[in-house]
């Protein structure tokens, strides 16, 4: 028999959706022409395209070819709905909805058609209100409805707080969750979460609406999903630099999830919590999460500090990585929780589905078309065919988003510099990790995501509206990988300053506000290039622009705009290190106090009100911030007890954190206070220095014309010459 002229037009809206996306990768890859302003790391010849006018008309095919599919399935869709406006009888008010669902969702990722996606949604809902079995599609038509107000971004955060919070009472029954609507639940509290925090910084709401979650998937017993969302308020806090509280959560983390066991706990270290806390099962969690949460560890004791336990889990993550790819998990980016359920089965059946991100990395909830289940248990012939699936309590689930793999196998590069950022050495591990992780990022940018170029082998024949990949996603992961390589970028530069490779170090800066500024970065990046461009002028003894950059640094980073970028955290910890710098900077200058009385006196109060700053910043600093502050108390304390009780804070900070350079500098001021009491102490701490500073070597400088052999760390390294030189003359 024929099928429904409305079931084939839905087919056909599914298969030209599914050519689209097929075409979504070749669209994203970077013409060569486009390549210079992105990429600093030459290519191989055979991994470009050498025939530009081929290429370009390639591209242009490609994209008539997507524009094509996607009229054709939006007039699919429309022509559905026009057969139910002329015989009513013919369209099922199920098949109406589900059409509704599908067209909104495609104008909404594909066009700017604001006027029919509002229209279609009323008309929708008031069909959906007809029958109580129609609320999941309800549901899924009020959220396409939250995620167009969002996109219009006329509309207040408080109208759509409200809709959310009217979305969130209908899933409640005499003041509980009803257990039919417990998705939907937990899917408006995350998207609630989500909007408040990445739209209008609104903390609070963004975390009361977490705990929502937490709480009643603490009632319902579902662990797992506990566990997924526990990973976004560790985010916040993190994102909040309220590092105690991360602990915290960490620890309720790691008392119940099955993770690797540091052999000796370090200081510092949250694992101990495993051996006090007895309990009956833990939970067993797929990979995906399990990566996820071991980046979060790693990212969390690198930023506090703790540099074994950081280098620790590191190794556990590539290895854990290593059995990612293994085990061939086909999802990239989503972590689907079925809701209390822990059968064997049903964990391997969610590592075989696929829905792709929409979201900010374990953020909000997938939009998991709600439809996808009753469409996939009905046959094309209309007889019902067998299903894992049905709409009972027990099977729901709920899709949250996480970070893909190919994006951790990236961010691994960027996290490898932070755990290892030390310049000693003839070839420094955070050096390497820069240079293969900005080599990867390139290729990246101009051959396109792993993610993005997998092969079509196991898309099943009934395809999910939530697989087809937007190119608004394509191009959003894009920009992430830009964000990527900007911070490697800025770490090289550093690096390169503690290794006297002054000229790498200002290319590398110069390359990093290029694509800052061109990837409209630079509001959120300038206060933090700054600093390093002011720390670069100060190693290279040209003072006045680096008093000048230290200043714009201080003034950005207390600026109301860093607040408004998201980057209070950052922001903070630039002002610190600002300042540190500004103070330190000034000491140096030979010139600083031959000037008049008036104006001497004004800059001697200008350093009393900054060190007073900086030494209230003591309390609540990490060690990575304490040590340079405390650097900077000894050397304006003005006493020889306080300032070696502060250096010797700052040394056990620097060993604590793997700081070899801020430790060659400790030492050597620790030589000069030990000089006449320990001669015998202050000479091998001298010596110490002189042997650590030799190790800041570039490698780049050679016997060339116009240049010094320069060796190590060039003012260290001449400095501690200086003094070994002057101690050897004394006896």
């Amino acid at each position: 028999s024929e099928l429904p002229p409305t079931i084939t037009l839905l087919h056909l809206a599914r298969v030209h959706l599914r050519e689209a996306r097929e075409l979504g990768p070749r669209l994203l890859e970077r013409p060569r022409w486009n390549m210079c302003d992105l990429v600093s790391c030459g290519l191989k010849r055979a991994d470009l395209r050498s025939d530009l006018k081929a290429e370009a008309f390639e591209r242009e095919m490609a994209a008539c070819a997507y524009r094509k599919h996607i009229r054709v399935a939006i007039s699919c869709l429309r022509s559905i709905l026009g057969l139910s406006r002329t015989a009513s009888d013919s369209v099922p008010a199920e098949l109406n909805l589900i059409t509704r669902c599908l067209l909104v969702e495609t104008l909404l990722r594909e066009t700017k058609e604001s006027r029919e996606i509002s229209e279609s949604i009323q008309q929708g809902l008031s069909i959906a209100r007809q029958r109580d079995s129609f609320a999941p599609l309800k549901f899924m038509l009020l959220e396409l409805q939250v995620l167009t107000d969002v996109r219009d971004g006329k509309v207040p955060f408080r109208q759509i707080k409200k809709q959310l919070e009217r979305c969130i009472e209908m899933t409640l029954k005499n003041g509980s969750v009803d257990p039919k609507h417990v998705v939907w639940y937990y899917r408006f509290q995350l998207l609630l979460s989500h909007i408040a925090y990445e739209r209008v910084k609104d903390f609070p709401i963004a975390l009361s609406a977490i705990r929502n979650v937490l709480d009643v998937a603490r009632s319902r017993n579902d662990k797992e999903l506990w566990i997924a969302v526990k990973t976004r308020e560790i985010r916040l806090a993190m994102d909040r630099s309220q590092w105690i509280l991360s602990g915290d959560l960490f620890k309720s983390i790691l008392a119940i999830v099955e993770l690797p066991t540091e052999p000796e706990a370090n200081e510092g270290s949250l694992t101990w919590v495993k051996e006090e806390l007895q309990l009956e099962k833990r939970v067993a969690i797929g990979q995906q999460l399990k990566v996820y949460i071991m980046l979060l560890l790693t990212l969390y004791y690198s930023i506090t500090g703790v540099s074994k336990s950081a280098k620790w889990w590191l190794k556990n993550l590539q290895e854990a990585m290593d059995e990612s790819e293994q085990m061939e998990i086909k999802i990239e980016g989503v972590y689907k929780v079925y809701l209390q359920s822990s059968d064997c089965l049903t964990r391997q059946r969610r590592l075989s589905m696929i829905t792709p991100v929409k979201s900010g990395f374990c953020s909000a909830p997938i939009v998991d078309s709600p439809f996808t289940k009753l469409f996939e248990e009905v046959d094309l012939q209309g007889a019902r065919a067998p299903s894992e699936l049905t709409n009972s309590t027990s099977t729901q689930y709920i899709s949250i988003s996480t970070m893909p793999l190919d994006f951790i196998r990236t961010f691994i590069y960027i996290l490898g510099i932070a755990v290892y950022f030390d310049g000693h050495g003839k070839s420094p591990k955070a050096l390497q990790y820069a240079l293969e992780g900005v080599e990867r990022i390139d290729r990246q940018l101009t051959l396109g995501l792993q993610l993005l170029n997998k092969e079509q082998k196991n898309v099943s024949t009934d395809f999910r509206l939530d697989e087809i990949m937007s190119l608004e996603f394509m191009q959003l992961s894009l920009d992430r990988l830009l964000d990527i390589k900007i911070e490697a970028i800025l770490m090289m530069s550093q690096l390169a300053i503690i290794r006297s490779d002054f000229q790498g170090a200002d290319q590398l800066l110069v390359n990093a506000i290029r694509l800052a500024r061109g990837r409209g970065r630079w509001k959120s990046l300038s206060a933090r290039i700054s600093l390093i461009k002011g720390m670069l002028s100060h190693a290279t003894v040209n003072m006045v622009p680096a008093r000048k950059s230290l200043l714009a640094a201080i003034f950005i980073s207390s600026s109301p705009k860093m607040v408004d970028c998201g980057q209070i955290s950052l922001a903070s910890d630039v002002s610190i290190l600002a300042k540190a710098s500004y103070v330190l900077a000034r000491l140096s200058d030979e010139h600083y106090l031959d000037c008049d009385t008036e104006l001497e006196a004004g800059r001697l109060l200008q350093l009393d009100r900054l060190t007073k700053e900086l030494a209230a910043a003591v309390k609540d600093s990490l060690p990575n911030l304490d040590m340079s502050i405390q650097l900077v108390l000894a050397l304006r304390c003005g006493e020889i007890v306080r300032a070696k009780q502060h250096l010797t804070v700052a040394l056990n900070d620097a060993n604590k954190t793997s700081n070899t350079h801020l430790k060659t500098i400790l030492l050597g001021l620790l030589s000069s206070m030990f000089l006449n009491t320990r001669n015998d102490q202050a000479f091998k701490m001298l010596h110490s220095c002189f042997k650590l500073a030799i190790g800041f070597n570039s490698g780049k400088f050679k016997s060339q014309a116009g240049l010094f052999n320069l060796v190590g760390h060039a003012n260290l390294g001449l400095w501690a010459g200086r003094k070994l030189l002057g101690e050897h003359f004394s006896f």
